[in-house]
């Protein structure tokens, strides 16, 4: 039968159960706060929930960080994901800000995370800061890299951003840097923004890639978001969004967005660089449902 483990800091060898993780961090002074203990997880074979550097999950109505500097956590490191083990909800400083009212301000996180594709491991909402987002993320900075153990390409990562993987809140005013690399649904920011979810103020610049052949609907890569729901307001993505290898593979690439959807809106934003795929693909959204307006 298996275990639930909640709020372990540390390192945890081998997993059967669920875990809700959460690191440790150093005594606040007033000063920059750095999570000095992080957690890594090897050879997981049952469901990890929740992975944060700071938090696994934040319930609370207000979390204020960083003050007048940068409260600075990760890496957080998952290695060998493997045997049919399956993550949801990684962030570099949070897994899952579940609270309206959760703020995490003036933060800086990152994930790095390694999989086996060949024992069909999965994982899902994984993102710089927070992997899950339904609060406000002000002034946050983010990177994300995934890679498959083998030296492979990655099979089943999905909602993947530089800076949130799922976004149901509002980010502004924030940033990510580096290569993003996933299965589907990933963006320089943010993997899927949904229908509440707000971004504004904020930028990306990098690579963006997704590291399998996408086929079919579900393969939306994109600058900033893969797939948007939600609003883009005042935003901007510099550098590169490409298929596997940079081949005509991609399904739905864009500068701005894979795909924004009917209840999507862009404005005031713009997208400076290459996309390149075969199939639905265009320099600031690649399928557009909603409103672009005032944007290039």
């Amino acid at each position: 039968e298996g275990s639930t483990i909640n709020a372990v800091a540390g390192q945890v060898g081998t997993n059967s159960g669920v875990i809700n993780l959460g690191g440790i961090v150093t005594p606040y002074n007033g000063g920059a706060v750095t999570v000095s203990m992080f957690n890594t997880l090897t050879r997981n074979a049952g469901y990890i929930f929740n992975v944060g550097g700071l938090l696994g999950k934040s319930q609370g109505d207000l979390l204020l960080l960083g003050g007048g500097q940068l409260f600075s956590a990760g890496p957080v490191t998952v290695s060998h994901l493997a045997q049919g083990g399956f993550l949801s909800g990684i962030g570099g400083i949070v897994g899952f800000n579940s609270s309206s009212k959760g703020l995490f301000s003036h933060v800086s996180g990152s994930v790095q995370a390694t999989i086996d594709n060949a024992t069909g491991a999965m994982a899902y909402s994984v993102g710089g800061v927070a992997g899950t987002n339904s609060g406000t993320i002000s002034d946050g900075r983010g990177m994300v890299l995934l890679a498959d153990s083998a030296g492979g390409l990655l099979d089943n990562a999905t909602y993947v951003g530089g800076l949130v993987g799922s976004n149901y809140g509002v980010i502004s005013d924030s940033q990510a840097t580096g290569s993003v690399t996933g299965s589907n649904y990933v963006g320089g920011l943010v993997g899927q923004n949904y229908t509440a979810g707000t971004i504004q103020r904020s930028f990306f610049y990098g690579d963006v890639a997704p590291s399998v052949k996408v086929v079919g609907a579900s393969g939306y890569v994109g600058g900033l978001v893969g797939q948007n729901d939600g609003t883009i307001q005042t935003s901007y993505f510099n550098g590169s969004v490409r298929g596997f290898d940079g081949l005509s593979d991609l399904m739905g690439g864009g500068g701005i967005a894979g795909f924004d959807s009917a209840s999507g809106k862009i404005s005031n934003s713009y997208a400076v660089g290459t996309v390149t795929g075969g199939n639905v693909v265009g320099g600031l959204v690649g399928s557009n449902a909603g409103a672009i307006i005032n944007s290039y």
